[in-house]
């Protein structure tokens, strides 16, 4: 089993709307791809509560058997297209895949 986390920091001001609002509508987006995808076998989508300056704004947790799931997820036109779109509003990533 693979887990791949990836977090984002949220642009301060994107198209007017406040973090929160932009958090949601990433949450919003990211879970738009379960069902989507064969091979990823869950995903979960959390809006941090610390506000410390060190925190991420949002993270992804999903999981795949095995890396050639998690390379057909990262390559599907459905995660290409929620990227897209999370790329925008967002100004730092960090990612973490690992074997459990």
């Amino acid at each position: 089993m693979i887990r791949h986390i990836v977090m984002w920091r949220i642009k301060d001001d994107c198209e007017g709307k406040d973090k929160r609002a932009t958090a949601l509508l990433i949450k919003e987006e990211l879970e738009s791809m379960i069902g989507k995808i064969d091979g990823l076998r869950s995903l979960e989508v959390g809006i941090n509560v610390n506000t410390s300056p060190a925190a991420f704004d949002l993270v992804l947790i999903t999981e795949h058997s095995t890396l050639s799931d998690l390379q057909f997820y990262q390559e599907h036109p459905a995660h290409l297209a929620v990227g897209a779109f999370v790329k925008n509003v967002t100004k730092e990533r960090v990612v973490v895949d690992y074997g459990f």
